[in-house]
């Protein structure tokens, strides 16, 4: 079930490339489906495993599903604002594949008609143009990121609020600071 989710999720992103209508809340729908459901499966087996109740078992893979959500979300800021040899990995590649992320989306929706539409033309372009410092720049001027940010840390906020059903311990601390971790990658 997990793999059909997060293909569900991969299918839609597809769908959607250079679809400049997307809206947050579909693209929450898609990275639930990408990135939360592999960490509510991965919560939800482990706590299966251990024998906890069935309560708690939804409260674990409740807190996977909103970690990996807000996970995507900072990965997804990271993919403009990181660097690449700090991160090990190509940056950018969102972009220029036209998958609109949480910072592109917040940008299209605020910018004026005319500035959205030179927005959607650059996305578009595949000539070669710059669009991470271009798309960067905006984001930065329009303090983009903090709203990615305040959305990232309503999941966290989301993630641990389902542990408070479990009883205090190491364990339970691990996966707050888990969470809390996510938040102090720098975008």
């Amino acid at each position: 079930k997990t793999v059909e989710e997060m293909c569900v999720g991969e299918l839609w992103q597809i769908s959607t490339k250079f679809n400049f209508d997307m809206d947050e809340e579909q693209y929450v729908k898609v990275i639930y489906h990408k990135t939360g459901s592999l960490f509510a499966t991965a919560c939800r087996l482990g706590s299966v495993d251990s024998g906890a109740a069935p309560t708690l078992v939804d409260a674990l893979a409740n807190y996977g599903a909103c970690f990996g959500t807000a996970f995507q979300i900072i990965d997804d800021c990271l993919d403009i604002t990181g660097d690449e040899n700090e991160m090990g990995k190509s940056l950018g590649t969102d972009l220029e594949k036209g998958k609109l992320t949480l910072p592109v989306i917040k940008l299209l929706r605020d910018l004026q008609a005319r500035d959205r539409k030179e927005l959607q033309d650059l996305l578009s372009s595949r000539n070669g143009v710059d669009k991470k410092t271009t798309v960067l720049k905006m984001i930065r001027e329009r303090d983009i990121l903090s709203y990615c940010a305040r959305r990232a840390t309503e999941f966290v906020e989301d993630a641990k609020a389902g542990l408070r059903r479990l009883p205090d311990s190491i364990h339970v601390d691990a996966l707050i600071n888990l969470a809390d971790f996510v938040l102090d990658r720098r975008i």
